[in-house]
């Protein structure tokens, strides 16, 4: 990866695009660049591209895109004790990967695959500090490599599929050991981590989980570490969206958030979406128990709040049609097929 200079746009990164993804990478780059030009609150949190460039010398696709001065994790290294940066970031790459996530009128939302500290970047002008999500993972499904990369920041789901119980509501979503918008979550959840104490969590390890009981295997990844005890804090204080809250500032659950975005089972995290309603502000959506048991009609509630695109399954659409219709009442979003 390298920087150029072009006369339209100035510094800008240039990705190479292997020739065995050009299709994926396709269609993701027309998803991502209609979430880019779309008037959305997250658009603002997203990484500018630019477009494609192609040297008939030099027959490789490359991705252009916007070049900030700083990942995220730089920035941090440079401003170790701004508290109040560290809890606006956490609520911009929400917002960010909210908006990555939602139908945009494509019929379904795109999933990143690559939210981590090193890609998120910093902007810095006369608006302030933006934190921005940079470029989405080109691989529907993990290779080798790129678990070991990714290793701090995968979900459990994603390391050993096989090791989820066949009885888990939706086993069928997540057996391939595809990326989901469950796994960004739980990305997001390490990220955080990241931002607050300087490195992401231990990768996770769950081969050798073969427990099918359900609260055993929520109870996996429930302990933190000694140095998360020491420098995660309970509450972090955020500016509210005034759509969510007239107050100056809000206290938010930092703990409680990373419990339920760091859930050994996906379907137990909840939406983007929601959580990045908690950190502006919305109380309503920051009350909602976490962790429904599976099998109960609370459990169909969020799934169906959840996959409320592509995702859901013939099965689930149909039976749980009253229900997506009032989730959607209540969270103000259309329903999938619906006018946006």
């Amino acid at each position: 990866m390298k920087e150029i200079t072009l006369t339209s746009y100035g510094a800008c990164r240039i990705t190479p695009i292997p020739k065995s993804s050009i299709q994926d990478f396709k269609w993701r780059m027309e998803a991502w660049l209609k979430r880019q030009r779309s008037k959305g609150h997250g658009s603002a949190f997203m990484l500018n591209i630019y477009g494609v460039s192609f040297d008939a010398t030099d027959p490789v696709l490359r991705m252009v895109s916007e070049c900030p001065s700083s990942s995220l994790m730089e920035y941090l290294q440079q401003h170790p004790s701004d508290e109040n940066f560290k809890a606006k970031s956490v609520q911009q790459i929400a917002a960010g990967l909210a908006h990555i996530h939602e139908n945009v009128g494509d019929g379904w939302g795109l999933v990143h695959g690559d939210i981590r500290g090193d890609n998120i970047w910093v902007r810095e002008g006369d608006g302030g500090v933006t934190c921005c999500i940079g470029p989405f993972c080109l691989e529907g499904r993990p290779k080798y490599d790129t678990r070991q990369t990714l290793a701090r920041w995968i979900a459990p789901e994603i390391v050993s599929p096989g090791m989820l119980p066949t009885t888990m509501d939706n086993y069928h979503v997540y057996r391939e050991g595809n990326f989901t918008k469950e796994s960004d979550v739980f990305a997001l959840g390490c990220t955080i981590i990241e931002i607050y104490t300087g490195s992401p969590p231990e990768p996770v390890r769950s081969a050798g989980a073969t427990t099918s009981d359900m609260k055993s295997l929520r109870a996996l990844n429930s302990t933190r570490s000694r140095t998360e005890q020491y420098l995660l804090p309970n509450w972090i204080a955020i500016i509210p969206s005034p759509a969510h809250s007239s107050e100056s500032t809000v206290a938010v659950n930092l703990w409680k958030l990373l419990d339920n975005m760091l859930s050994f089972a996906p379907t137990d995290r909840d939406t983007s979406y929601a959580i990045s309603n908690i950190l502006h502000g919305d109380k309503l959506a920051a009350n909602i128990p976490n962790r429904a048991p599976f099998g109960t009609a609370k459990s169909l509630q969020r799934q169906c709040s959840r996959k409320m695109e592509a995702e859901l399954s013939e099965w689930a659409y149909s039976t749980g049609q009253k229900l997506v219709t009032t989730i959607s009442t209540k969270l103000g979003r259309s329903q999938p097929g619906s006018p946006s």
